[in-house]
């Protein structure tokens, strides 16, 4: 009925925690008045493993062969994922990621809702736990962890992350699966098949009760974070390619409002021969960043320092999607966006604000510029 495909690269720790996990779920599963009625195999967990050498669980407390298998796979991470779901002998597939555990009542969740909602996807609940530091908060307080606030409610969306997404095995294969032709080993293949899903006809229906756990120290470190903020900017510009239904006009992002400001200041230091106007564009930004954290207030969650930091962490987002325009000699970052919702104002609901506090740190930095001129 279920096979879980879990692709992994070492982590032996966190995947003997997601083992116990899912053995203690099952457990939970057998012991109630459902699990009379479960056919023999109804669940299976695929490890898809790249390590060298393979993985041996064998040792590992909770290890079960008889429903846990081990398999070789590629570094490619999607991959992976599609390599375990022609693997799999049920009919439903649930992706989780290796450094998660599950609920104890996932399973149970799982396999109800399958069995009953008439819907052929899902995206399970995801939740973010751990030490909070100022890495961590900096991440809430901006645009970075929304596979946990997509999941907190009900009804549909329009992806959801691959730490806990469920969907029937032909619907899948059906689709392609995920695409292994986006750059990079892993990120934006979570995006791409929610699209697809919906376009399909099939889009993700939220089961809250279907609990996935992820570990915040992955991300609670600039080491982490600035890498991930990075690369899924980039992804966006090869998803927005893919599915240019999704491509919006807008009010331009930071990296718009940055570029004209900086062409109109290259311009005023030709025109004036003062080559310090070039560094207006970097006050510019900075100007612009303490703006928009101001006049967001209470708007957006956190303290000031966390969301000024968050604002940060969302520029360099920007910052790598236009990177990937301009390779592919694309100004289209200038007036376009890759929008995931109805609503340009349900996805990014303090971007008005942005727009004007990109207008006043602008008339701002000009009347500093001038005064520079004028000494």
């Amino acid at each position: 009925m279920l096979s879980i495909v879990v692709p992994t690269e070492g982590r032996s720790r966190e995947i003997a925690a997601l083992v116990h996990s899912l053995r203690e779920s099952r457990r939970l599963l057998e012991s109630g008045p459902e699990g009379k009625h479960l056919p023999v195999g109804a669940v299976e967990l695929l490890l898809v493993d790249s390590t060298e050498p393979l993985l041996d669980m064998t040792s590992s407390p909770g290890w079960d062969a008889s429903w846990m298998h081990v398999w070789r796979g590629t570094r490619n991470v999607r991959n992976k994922r599609n390599l375990g779901a022609a693997l799999a002998r049920a009919s439903w597939v649930a992706f989780v990621d290796s450094d998660c555990i599950v609920s104890p009542g996932y399973l149970g969740a799982v396999l109800s809702a399958i069995g009953s909602e008439g819907a052929r996807a899902f995206a399970g609940r995801v939740e973010f736990r751990g030490t909070d530091n100022l890495v961590w908060r900096a991440i809430a307080a901006s645009q970075l962890a929304s596979p946990e606030t997509q999941t907190a409610g009900d009804g549909e969306v329009a992806w959801c992350a691959t730490a806990n997404l469920i969907v029937e095995r032909c619907l899948f294969n059906s689709l392609g699966g995920f695409d292994e032709t986006l750059p990079f080993r892993l990120g934006g293949d979570d995006v791409d098949l929610g699209l697809r899903l919906q376009r399909s006809g099939h889009a993700l229906r939220v089961l809250p009760k279907a609990l996935v756990v992820h570990p915040k120290a992955p991300w609670s470190r600039l080491t982490g974070i600035i890498p991930r903020a990075w690369r899924w900017g980039r992804v966006e510009y090869h998803l927005g390619r893919r599915h240019r239904d999704r491509v919006l006009p807008m009010p331009p992002f930071f990296t718009g409002a940055f570029v004209t400001f900086g062409i109109a200041s290259a311009m005023g230091a030709a025109v004036t021969g003062r080559l310090v106007l070039l560094t207006l564009p970097l006050l510019w930004a900075v100007v612009t960043t303490l703006l928009a954290t101001l006049l967001a207030g209470e708007h957006e969650r956190g303290s000031f320092l966390d969301r000024y930091l968050a604002g940060w962490l969302d520029r360099l987002y920007h910052l790598g999607c236009a990177w990937e325009h301009i390779r592919a000699g694309s100004p289209r970052f200038l007036w376009e966006g890759l929008i995931l919702e109805e609503r340009l104002d349900a996805l990014f609901p303090a971007e008005p604000l942005q727009g004007w506090s990109n207008v006043l740190a602008a008339i701002v930095v000009a009347l500093f510029g001038v005064a520079m001129v004028a000494q």
